[in-house]
């Protein structure tokens, strides 16, 4: 099993960080996308990391809260092939809050 980093609260010299999650899995020569972050930021970084997001055979939410699904419109953009998994009980809308 390989785990990637794409995106979580810390960064670094070379990496964007952000408030969020964004954990890129290979598992039995499988590649998974385990929710995406706040933002588009974690398509940045994977290119940075040398992962290929079009080649990602399945995307799976979490839950629905901005910081873990941020990024889905930018990754289906370029990944049109991954079948994508929601918990049961992630169906509600995303949410945040903007503002103080």
């Amino acid at each position: 099993m390989k785990l990637i980093a794409l995106i979580e609260n810390k960064s670094n010299s070379e990496l964007i960080g952000e408030h969020g999650l964004a954990i890129y899995i290979e598992y039995n020569n499988k590649r998974y996308l385990l929710d995406t972050g706040a933002s588009n930021t974690f398509i940045d970084n994977a290119l940075k990391l040398g992962v290929d997001l079009s080649m990602i055979d399945a995307a799976i939410l979490s839950h629905s809260h901005y910081d873990h699904s941020g990024g889905y419109n930018g990754f289906f953009d370029r990944n049109k092939k991954a079948n994508v998994y929601v918990r049961k009980e992630a169906k509600e809308l995303c949410y945040g809050k903007i503002g103080p």
